[in-house]
C-alpha cells in the first residue's frame, strides 16, 4: 500500500513540474508558496486574479520538515488561491524524495493570507496577516505572522523592501506550543527581505529569517515561468520553479479579436 501511495505520489509530483512549463508566470514566490522571498513571505500581489504554482527543493541541511527527530532532503509543492482581491488561500503538500518507498505525499497545510492595506503610491506600505487554519495543519509549516512591506520603482528596475514578525509558538491538539520544543525552524520571530530587479526579467534577493541569511537569483523566461535558484546560508543551494494560472477568460470570440 505504501509503495503504491509512493508511485502515485512520485506520478502527481512530475506532473504538477510539468504543467509548470505549460503556464503564465507570476511575480516570486518563497519555498511555501507566497508571495515572498526565500523563506519569508512579502505583501506584494498583483492586480490580477492568478493561481499561482510552486514547487521547490530544499536539502536536509536547510530544509524545515523536522520528520521522525531527522531533517531530510524536502520538495514542496504549493498552491496559492485568491479568494478576493484582499483574501488568499495558500496549501502545501511536502514529498520527502529519501522515503519515497515509505511515504508518498506527505503532511499538508492550509492557512489564510488577508491584505490588509495595500500600497497605492507615496509612502504608504503594504500590510498582510497571515494565520494558520485550524484544521488541515502540519507543524512545522505553522504561520501566524504579519508583515509589511513597500516598493520603489527606478528606470526600468525596481527595489522591495519587506519586514514582518512570525509567531513563536504554534496551535496543537488543543494548546499553544513553542516552535523550538518540536525543532520548527521556520519563521519564528523578526524576519526582514530586499528584492532587486535591475530589469523586469531578472532580480536578486536578500532575508534574514530568524534562523539565518539566505540569497537568491531569479529570472522570468519569456513572462511564462519564474525560475529561482536559492543560497541557503551561503553554503548549500535550493531551486524553485513558479508559475500562474489565471482564473479569469475571456470568451473565444473576444480572444480572437485582441489577436
Amino acid at each position: 500500500m505504501m509503495l503504491g501511495c509512493a508511485i502515485r505520489g512520485n506520478a502527481w509530483l512530475a506532473a504538477s513540474i510539468l504543467c509548470l512549463f505549460c503556464a503564465p508566470a507570476f511575480s516570486q514566490n518563497n519555498l511555501t508558496g507566497k508571495p515572498g522571498l526565500v523563506y519569508s513571505p512579502h505583501p506584494f500581489v498583483t492586480d490580477d486574479s492568478r493561481f499561482v504554482s510552486t514547487v521547490t527543493f530544499t536539502p536536509a541541511d536547510h530544509s524545515i520538515n523536522y520528520f521522525m527527530l531527522e531533517y531530510l532532503d524536502e520538495v514542496m509543492v504549493s498552491g496559492f488561491l485568491p479568494l478576493n482581491d484582499r483574501l488568499f488561500l495558500n496549501f502545501n503538500l511536502t514529498y520527502l524524495p529519501q522515503l519515497a518507498d515509505r511515504v508518498g505525499i506527505g503532511d499538508r497545510h492550509l492557512d489564510l493570507s488577508w491584505l490588509v492595506v495595500k500600497e497605492k503610491g507615496g509612502w504608504l506600505p503594504s500590510l498582510m496577516l497571515t494565520v494558520t487554519a485550524p484544521f488541515g495543519q502540519a507543524s512545522f509549516l505553522s504561520q501566524d505572522l504579519v508583515v509589511v512591506g513597500k516598493s520603489f520603482a527606478f528606470g526600468s528596475g525596481s527595489v522591495a523592501l519587506s519586514a514582518g514578525y512570525g509567531s513563536p509558538f504554534f496551535f496543537f491538539e488543543g494548546k499553544y506550543i513553542r516552535k523550538k520544543q518540536f525543532g520548527v525552524r521556520y519563521l519564528s520571530g523578526g524576519f526582514a527581505g530586499l528584492t532587486y530587479r535591475p530589469i523586469p526579467a531578472v532580480g536578486l534577493q536578500a532575508e534574514y529569517h530568524g534562523q539565518g541569511t539566505h540569497f537568491s537569483l531569479f529570472y522570468l523566461y519569456e513572462d511564462k515561468v519564474s525560475l529561482k535558484i536559492n543560497w541557503l546560508e551561503l553554503q548549500s543551494f535550493g531551486f524553485q520553479m513558479t508559475a500562474s494560472f489565471p482564473l479569469g477568460f475571456q470568451p473565444r470570440e473576444m480572444r480572437r479579436y485582441d489577436r
